[in-house]
């Protein structure tokens, strides 16, 4: 499922779109107003959609839900509003980290949880404040890796793993980087594209629970802020923004290579969220 973003002419968008594994189709809903860079993860047979910086006005802090045929906004408070955090499930919860509050700050390091009902505030140490990282679930634990400083200017590259207690810094060091994507699958996650702070990127990399690895494979081209997802046996990638437009392709990957689906879909974008219940 796929929702939102932001298309060429620098418009937000609103409209809901799913993925059966061989086409794509637009849903005649009504749902969360038109919004850029929000989080949004299943959780109990729903996808529960968070915050995001509209076209105009202040950043969001609204909880939405989808139960696979309606949106539904939940009167809840929770996390300040804000846009470029990261948000994933562990444990029958789901778990949101950091991101700014505007544009130009300042950026985050909470901790929240969402059981179903309601919002938590952990207050744990952790990562540094950063916005723009990707954090994925794999083997009982959730990995947080990258992201950027609006203090320093530069990318983050150290990883991290919540237990569903407590943060850990691993040892291992990655390829430093911001909006870029990652998602699990056949026990490891992988990592596309991005940007190192000094070009933008269409690497593939891996994560074993131990290391990095890059994997030297030619696939989409250099792009910020796709959207990528597992579906089946398969991680879905859908557009980004490369060379400074938005892109509409479409993208699988089945462990070992790249493969451009001849499928028409969405309108281009970038800055949108894909999840898969």
């Amino acid at each position: 499922m796929l929702f939102g973003g932001v298309d060429g002419n620098g418009i937000e968008l609103s409209d809901t779109w799913t993925w059966n594994g061989t086409a794509w189709a637009q849903l005649n809903v009504a749902g969360p107003s038109a919004r850029i860079n929000a989080v949004m993860a299943p959780l109990n047979s729903q996808f529960v959609l968070f915050g995001g910086e509209p076209m105009t006005g202040d950043n969001l802090s609204d909880t939405w839900t989808w139960n696979g045929a309606t949106w539904t906004k939940l009167g809840v408070t929770g996390p300040s509003a804000r846009l470029d955090a990261v948000m994933a499930p562990l444990h029958s919860k789901l778990v949101l980290f950091g991101g700014e509050t505007t544009t130009a700050g300042p950026e985050l390091s909470d901790t929240w949880t969402w059981d179903g009902t309601a919002w938590k505030q952990l207050m744990v140490a952790g990562p540094s404040a950063r916005i723009s990282a990707v954090m994925a679930p794999l083997d009982g634990k959730l990995v947080l890796f990258g992201g950027y400083s609006l203090v320093t200017g530069l990318p983050h590259s150290d990883t991290w793993s919540w237990d569903g207690t407590a943060w850990t810094q691993l040892s291992a060091t990655g390829p430093g980087r911001y909006e870029t994507v990652m998602a699990p699958l056949d026990g490891k996650l992988v990592l596309f594209g991005g940007n190192d702070g000094n070009q933008v990127l269409s690497d593939t990399w891996t994560w074993d629970g131990t290391a990095w690895k890059q994997v030297m494979v030619a696939g989409p081209s250099a792009r910020l802020w796709p959207m990528m997802a597992p579906f089946g046996t398969e991680l879905v990638l859908f557009g980004g923004e490369r060379g400074g437009f938005p892109d509409s392709e479409t993208w699988s990957w089945d462990g070992s290579s790249w493969m451009q689906l001849q499928v028409t879909g969405p309108p281009a974008r970038y800055s949108a969220v894909m999840a898969t219940p």
